[in-house]
């Protein structure tokens, strides 16, 4: 069953991936790779922060355990594909673009950031889950596309469960090829011209402030 629905949210993907290709250049699409592997160094940071006021360590030990089977193949299906697709469906598309159309920008980001930590159900998890949201929610409004928060979402969920084919002693290595892939990510962003990577200015809401 679970591979039948992963199948399925695969083919919608592709579709809407094809459906909306032409805005978005080869060299654009890396640099959401990029990103999307970065912010998983991101969620680490403020995770460290959040572990100097919260001492202990079952919380977070019970969110690494979360959305795991046996079966890698299923794990990686269903957390790197399947719930960015649903959750970047429920937060940014329905929630934000409901709340951009009642308050600016800054509060509208803000707001969904906060749903999307509060509904993760998890006080450990919360901090990182607001940054990550807010960061998926900026992307989502400048470039009006859901594909690039979920380009984003996918990456930065994909990227710890495939390190598990790396052997162990090799740990050590993950977040600073995450902070890397960010630093390049960034890059890449600012140096792309702007015909090139195709940012839409979003109009104004009548009522709105940016």
């Amino acid at each position: 069953m679970n591979f039948f629905i992963a199948i399925i949210t695969i083919l919608l993907f592709v579709f809407y991936f094809i459906q909306h290709k032409s805005k978005f250049s080869y060299s654009t699409i890396i640099t959401f790779i990029f990103l999307g592997i970065g912010t998983q160094f991101v969620g680490h940071i403020v995770i460290i922060f959040v572990k100097l006021f919260i001492s202990t360590e079952k919380g977070f030990e019970e969110m690494a355990k979360m959305a795991q089977y046996n079966n890698i193949f299923l794990t990686i299906i269903d957390v790197s594909l399947i719930t960015p697709i649903i959750e970047e469906y429920i937060f940014r598309k329905l929630i934000q673009t409901k709340l951009t159309s009642l308050f600016s920008i800054k509060i509208s980001l803000f707001l969904q950031a906060l749903i999307f930590g509060i509904a993760h159900f998890n006080l450990y998890q919360l901090f990182p889950t607001i940054i990550l949201g807010l960061i998926f929610g900026f992307f989502y409004y400048k470039f009006e596309s859901l594909y690039v928060p979920i380009t984003l979402h996918m990456f930065s969920n994909f990227a710890p469960y495939i390190w598990r084919i790396v052997p162990e002693k090799y740990d050590i290595f993950f977040w600073p090829l995450c902070a890397i892939s960010l630093i390049i990510g960034l890059y890449m962003l600012c140096s792309i011209p702007s015909n090139k990577i195709h940012m839409i200015s979003r109009p104004k809401i009548m009522g709105q402030n940016s």
